[in-house]
């Protein structure tokens, strides 16, 4: 992993270092609330579940003069 490089030079937005704990919790969500909705007879709602304009890191932006340090993985 010592000559692994990023393919492109840019990173996330906010402070958070992953989205996955936000993902894992909006589709537990999901599914919790699917299997209510069959346990009552009804169909599942498709509603805004993982919306990544509320997750703690939205989007990516990217370098224009970057060092070859923040190239690394």
């Amino acid at each position: 992993m010592s000559r692994s490089r990023k393919k492109y030079p840019g990173g996330g937005i906010a402070v958070a270092d992953s989205d996955k704990p936000y993902k894992l919790q909006e589709h537990r969500r999901e599914r919790r609330q699917a299997a209510a909705a069959l346990r009552r007879g009804e169909e599942p709602e498709l509603a805004d579940y993982g919306n990544p304009y509320h997750a703690p890191k939205d989007g990516k932006q990217f370098w224009l003069d970057y060092d070859r340090k923040w190239m690394r993985k």
